[in-house]
């Protein structure tokens, strides 16, 4: 997975009080010298609940034995979470200044506990999963090597190829932890190859006892913040009050019920505003999301303006089919329209909605900046004072002002949306799948869904609906798990001219431009689209992932496509151009009537007309009149 520096690491540690420090150099408290801790990037690390540090501990005590989760975190001390980019689910695991490992989801076994060295040290009295290696085969540890079989004095009983371990020397210093190439039969006979492919080594000696640090509550840890929190909190306030001064509107904050914009309203109260909440309730909501949403507008005594959106994801689910993280439909159907609606009908001269929108999120929030202006809804201007936070400022703010959160986060969530969000990890929806009462339902369609499209099993179990392009890591999971993702092809039921729907409304991209998504009224010949795609421009074909790509137009085989585009006029006319090709590679009668209107002789005849990519020029000429097109039809994006 690729790192992405979204924001600069800001946590830092002071060993001496053992507390977490945001960006000082210097410990607030003691005036010493804090240390960056290592993050893998973004670097959006948050607080360990208690949910989540017996989640660590439980699973410290199935792979490493009884009693090694109290070993690896002990009493109620301060854990942080950092996620990091993985296949599925994976946070890293900081206290005391170290970073102890990850724990990660890994589909379709469930979670598994990464160690470093730090962490075998704490658990390496009751540890299982031990390999002494020979005294010669350090060296060629410490330069970055393996340890081979033949370096093995004794391995551990029960470990099996692929477990966790710890390696160690005879007289019990650990070397480095890393994962089993081998069992213990295997290992313990010396046989040649790889027997533990090394993740951490160990920078200093370490043996199995622990030194005691000083222990610490997050109170200790606002205290020792304090300044630096509220020089952000103060920053936050001033602009808030900067974009009131610049702009003549009235101020709305745009909650979810998420702790993001949960801080964005309460900086709103600080800064001397009651603004207006609006919620866009997407119909897919987590009860208790709805519940909060009302609870915060009713103990502030603030007007809160709802739009539902209903059944529309329901309505249009079974024309668009799932939605994906490359396939968002959902958003504007269920999210981006009705809140259009709701600032449209009470905010006819538009409005300054504040958003819990922050950089480390993602890289287009990132690019977005603070302030911008909203492509679809006329005069509203989204602005967010947290843009610059990461998750753990977020937090010690909502502790630091003794606010209530939605109960979603002490359950092993770190972010709140629709209980079936495609941007949601595997592991995130088992957490939700009791949480809303039509995630049956949700699983029977996706079930009714694979077999009519001929999906294998996994697109289940691996919610691999989540995706309409599989990303590379995924695939390489499915090969390792021999799973064979070509689909079967089934053919179209339907009858009559094939139609191109879309998605109302525009998502921005990274980029600065657009993106729409769409859905043909039924599966593609992906070749023969593919092949009239060149009157666009140059095509890439991916028979094994049955898309077809030209520019910034990506088709699926089951008739998905995403157009992005610099604004809406040229997003429109390849919209209507793309629907015309289609329907010729579908339905051509080998008229030939296009024939003639190629200058360059890249057209022919046979059954059904054919593009010679070699000679076509792109030029789009033979776009004209044709039999199997209805020209007067509005595709209505």
């Amino acid at each position: 997975m690729g790192l992405v520096r979204l924001g600069a690491n800001i946590l830092r540690w002071c060993n001496s009080c053992n507390l977490p420090i945001l960006e000082e150099k210097t410990c607030p408290i003691c005036y010493d010298e804090t240390v960056e801790t290592p993050l893998t990037p973004p670097g959006d690390c948050r607080p360990a609940f208690v949910f989540d540090i017996e989640m660590i501990r439980k699973q410290a005590d199935e792979q490493f034995g009884p009693g090694c989760g109290e070993l690896l975190l002990p009493g109620d001390n301060i854990v942080i979470l950092n996620k990091a980019p993985a296949l599925d689910r994976m946070y890293e695991i900081i206290s005391d200044g170290a970073v102890l490992g990850a724990l990660m989801f890994d589909p379709p076994f469930g979670d598994k506990l990464i160690i470093r060295p730090e962490a075998a040290r704490r658990m390496l009295p009751r540890m299982k999963g031990k390999v002494i290696a020979d005294e010669g085969s350090l060296a060629s540890i410490a330069s970055g090597s393996n340890l081979m079989g033949p370096g093995v004095i004794y391995a551990d009983e029960g470990i099996k190829n692929g477990d966790e371990v710890v390696v160690i020397t005879d007289s019990g210093t650990i070397v480095a932890t890393g994962l089993a190439k081998k069992s213990a039969d295997e290992m313990n006979s010396r046989s040649r190859g790889v027997a533990v492919k090394i993740r951490w080594k160990n920078d200093q000696p370490l043996g199995g006892t622990s030194v005691p640090k000083k222990r610490n509550d997050w109170e200790a840890v606002i205290r020792a913040n304090h300044e630096y929190l509220e020089k952000m909190v103060k920053k936050a306030i001033e602009f808030i009050r900067d974009l009131r001064r610049r702009y003549d509107k009235p101020i709305a904050v745009s909650f979810s019920g998420g702790k993001d914009s949960l801080a964005t309203l309460s900086l709103a109260l600080e800064a001397g505003i009651s603004p207006t909440i609006l919620f866009a309730d997407t119909g897919l909501e987590l009860k208790e999301t709805v519940s909060e949403v009302r609870r915060v507008a009713r103990e502030h005594n603030l007007k809160l303006l709802v739009e539902d959106a209903g059944d529309a994801f329901w309505e249009n689910v079974e024309f668009f089919g799932p939605p994906g993280k490359d396939f968002r439909w959902c958003c504007k159907i269920c999210k981006l329209g009705p809140t259009t609606r709701l600032i449209s009908k009470n905010f006819p001269n538009g409005v300054i909605s504040l958003i819990g929108q922050r950089g480390y999120e993602s890289e287009q929030r990132m690019r977005k900046g603070s302030i911008w202006h909203n492509p679809w809804v006329p005069g509203q201007i989204g602005a967010s004072p947290i843009q610059n936070w990461n998750a753990l400022l977020v937090w010690l703010y909502i502790f630091s002002r003794k606010l209530k959160y939605n109960p979603w986060y002490e359950r092993g969530l770190d972010r709140i949306g629709c209980f079936m969000c495609p941007s949601s990890d595997i592991a995130e929806l088992k957490i939700v799948k009791d949480g809303h009462p039509d995630y049956m339902r949700w699983e029977r369609y996706i079930s009714t869904y694979r077999k009519t499209m001929g999906f294998p099993k996994e697109y289940e179990t691996l919610a691999l609906w989540r995706w309409k392009r599989l990303p590379p890591a995924m695939r390489n999971k499915l090969s390792e798990l021999n799973v064979d993702i070509e689909t079967t092809t089934v053919p179209s039921s339907a009858k009559g001219p094939i139609e191109l729907r879309f998605a109302k409304g525009y998502r921005p991209c990274t980029d600065g431009g657009l993106s729409v998504e769409g859905v043909f009224s039924r599966r593609l010949d992906i070749v023969r689209v593919a092949n009239l795609l060149n009157i666009l421009g140059p095509v890439e074909l991916h028979k094994d992932e049955n898309i077809a790509k030209t520019g910034d137009i990506i088709i699926f085989g089951e008739g998905a496509v995403t157009i992005k585009g610099k604004n809406d006029g040229s997003i429109d006319d390849l919209a209507k151009k793309i629907e015309q090709i289609v329907s010729r590679a579908m339905f051509c009668v080998a008229c030939g009537v296009c024939v003639g209107r190629c200058k360059h002789g890249a057209l022919k005849v046979e059954n059904r007309i054919e593009i010679d990519p070699d000679m076509c020029t792109h030029c789009g000429e033979c776009l004209g009149p044709c039999p199997v097109i209805r020209f007067d039809r509005d595709i209505g994006i």
